[in-house]
Order: structure tokens, then sequence, then C-alpha cells
């Protein structure tokens, strides 16, 4: 594949989601089993991702096996002058002032479309043959960065791949209310859209008439899931398994859900709770977006005895847990793959008497894609609407959980999760890109 099909993967969306559930494992995939060129493009002058992703010792060892130069940042493509001014103005990028937005990207529209535009088609132009450009995330406006490199992909006739955000499904289609990623989008109709599952599938055909195909999950795909026990396997530290492990999930701080419930709270009850196993071992799994700051706090303060931030893949981490608590977040269908009981500690109670209070009608959407209401109208996960995790909604509730599932195997829930996630994540999608460039 690496004569005919050369792959530039574009990392530009500000969450890691598509880096972390298809971009990585699919690029190993491609680069192990079909000997293919990979070329990465951050798409940050500053690579936030590359440090987001180095934060975890597995994805700095991933990238590392991939030859560095085939690694660059937009600085690549500017002039040294222009990567100063970028420099200058990057403090005021964060500044919400739609007059302030458009002179910076008047500024940015120079520099690219003006004077790189030619240095990224000599890029391009470099390549063997015809790359397959595949990107993280679905937008895709004049104003993306991608948006310069378009017109010389064209210009070579590459096929163009856009990936999922993340997992969609974490959304549950069902909950969808509405998805409008076309809007974003101005390509030539020509492009392909990835979708995880026949059900977002579905869904997606109803909004739009782009070239859509469902492929499965790369990060479910049993190819990464070997990779992640491998990297357990070598760094497991001695004497782990005499240990009652415990991992933590955690939820951003900042997020919408932890406006009526204190997240400081939930997760100091939960350290309480873990700390009662003895000897006991909490793994805190970070969101990207977390403060840091305030958990290292919190954790200190709970006086855990044994107990450790990691920043891992979640499939990697539930492969050496006991138990699973989780703030509601995506990420437990990862652990539940993996065979472990989740318990998801959420105050629901509280949280339904005041939307109770303030709204007529409890909205159904306040989690966004998490969000669902039960049989009684009350709001929940989608997680535990479908029976996926066990629900605790106190510290008295969540002692009995932990008391009752550590140590077992979930496999009535692996099973459904696996139903919904096939196993050919990756390699459907290997066939498809090949049928791309024959």
């Amino acid at each position: 594949m690496s004569e005919r099909n050369p792959v530039i993967v574009f990392i530009e969306s500000n969450g890691v989601g598509a880096v972390i559930d298809w971009v990585m494992p699919l690029c190993k995939y491609l680069q192990e089993k079909k000997q293919a060129d990979v070329s990465f493009v951050f798409m940050k002058f500053d690579r936030r991702h590359i440090v987001t992703l180095c934060q975890s010792l597995f994805y700095r060892e991933l990238l590392q096996s991939f030859p560095q130069e085939s690694i660059v940042d937009m600085r690549y493509f500017s002039a040294w002058w222009g990567t100063c001014l970028c420099s200058l103005i990057a403090p005021f990028r964060g500044i919400e002032n739609r007059i302030l937005q458009k002179i910076l990207w008047r500024i940015d529209e120079f520099l690219w479309r003006g004077i790189s535009q030619e240095k990224i088609k000599r890029w391009i132009q470099s390549m063997g043959s015809a790359p397959i450009a595949i990107k993280d995330g679905y937008s895709y406006s004049e104003r993306s960065k991608f948006a310069f490199f378009y017109p010389g992909l064209k210009e070579r006739m590459s096929p163009i791949v856009l990936l999922p955000p993340g997992v969609l499904s974490t959304n549950f289609p069902d909950m969808w209310t509405e998805i409008e990623f076309d809007k974003n989008y101005h390509g030539d109709g020509k492009d392909y859209f990835f979708v995880e599952a026949k059900e977002s599938f579905k869904h997606f055909r109803s909004v739009s008439t782009s070239q859509i195909i469902a492929t499965g999950v790369p990060k479910f795909d049993p190819f990464w899931m070997e990779k992640c026990r491998e990297y357990m396997k070598k760094n497991q530290p001695a004497g782990q398994k005499k240990r009652i492990n415990v991992l933590v999930l955690l939820k951003n701080e900042k997020s919408p859900i932890f406006e009526d419930i204190s997240f400081s709270k939930l997760f100091d009850e939960i350290l309480q709770k873990a700390r009662a196993f003895s000897p006991a071992h909490v793994v805190v799994k970070p969101h990207p977006r977390q403060d840091m700051i305030l958990v290292k706090h919190l954790l200190a303060k709970a006086a855990i005895e044994s107990w450790e931030i990691n920043h891992d893949p979640i499939l990697c981490l539930s492969l050496e847990a006991d138990i699973v608590i989780a703030l509601p977040t995506g990420g437990v269908m990862d652990a539940i793959l993996c065979g472990k009981h989740v318990i998801e500690y959420y105050d629901y109670d509280t949280l339904n008497t005041i939307l109770k209070k303030r709204f007529s009608e409890v909205p159904k959407t306040y989690f966004g894609g998490l969000s669902c209401l039960d049989a009684q109208g009350r709001l929940t996960s989608v997680y535990s609407a479908r029976g996926l995790v066990h629900p605790a909604h106190n510290p008295e509730q969540l002692h009995g959980l932990l008391q009752r599932y550590i140590k077992k195997t979930d496999a009535e829930n692996q099973k459904k999760i696996r139903e919904l996630f096939p196993e050919t994540g990756i390699t459907h999608i290997v066939d498809i890109l090949e049928k791309m460039r024959c």
C-alpha cells in the first residue's frame, strides 16, 4: 500500500477524541500490517494535541514509532516571521469578540493563502503518488486550516476521508435531536464521511446527502485491544495483582453536568468509598481538559494510601481494573468492552429535584448526548437507562455496589457493546481505503 497510497492525517479539532478513537489505531495498523507511509499534520502552532497525547506514555511510545520527519505542524509550512506573528497573536484567539476574530482570520488568510499555499502544494506533490487524506472531525469550514490543503489535495485527485469527533454512539442515535455537520462542510460532495455503526449511518443518512460509510470503531478492533494488552503487560508494576485496583473515570469539571451538582463533592465521595478497601490502589483517569491542580488537591485531601493519575487509554487501564467507578462520561464503553462492571456515580436525585423546580418539564437533552429520560420522566444517562452500568446516586448506594461487584466480570454487557461495535473496525476501513486508490 505504501507505493500506491501514502496517507496524510490532519489533526485539527480541539478535542482528541478522533485521534484516540480512530486515528492512532488506524495509522498503527496501516504502518504495521500494510507498510504504509503515514504522515501527521498537527494544525496548531503550539502542538497542543501532541502535548495532550504525550501525557500518556502509551501515546508517546506510539508517536515515536513513526518517523519523526513525518510529524509536522503548521510552522513547517510558514516563513519564520509568519511563525513569530502567529505566536504574538495566539493569546488573542481565545477572546470571544466577533470583530477581533475576523481580524485574526484575515491575518491567517494572508499568511497561508498568500504565502504558504505554494509550499503546501509542493509538499503534497512531493508524495510519490496521490495521498489519501484523513481528517479528524467532520467540521470543515472555510476558516479551517484544512481549507489551505484542500486545493492541493484535489489537484492530485486525493480521496478525502472525514472521521467522527470520537465515538458518536456515545450519544446513542435515538437521543440525537439535530446533527448538521454539512453546515460546516465546504468540500466538493465527493468526499467520504465515516461513521461507526449502522445506527449512526441511519441517522446521518436522513440528514445528509454526502457519501457516508458505516465502518466500525478502530479502537474497539482486536488489533488495537491486543496492543493495549501488550502495553499493560510490559508496564505492569511488580506486586500490582495483590492489590484491589479501583479505576475512576472523571468528567471535565467545567461540563454543564456540574452546574448544579458539585464535581468536587462527587469525586471526594468516590475516593472515600474506594479507600475503604485494603489493600486498594486507586487509578484516576482524568478528562483531557481536566483541571489537574484541583484533582491533585482532592486526592491529597482524601488521604488515600495508594493512588496514581494515569493518562493512558481507558482500554489499557480497564484491563487491570477490578472495578470501575465513572462519572457520566463516554469512556464507560471501553471499560464495559473489557468485561468490567461499571458503577456510574452521580446525584441524579438532587438534580431531578432542581430541574423540576426550574422547568415545567425535565429537558431530555440536559446532558447533551449522554441524556435520557427513564420511564418516570426522570433525567438519567443513556448507559443507566439501557442497563449497561450500575447507577449509584449517593455514598451508601456506591458502597453497596462496590461490595457486590468488585473483582467480577460483566460478560452480559460486554456482549451488548460488542454487538453495537463489531470487531472489524480497522480491517473494514482499510479495505475501503485500498479500493479508493487501487
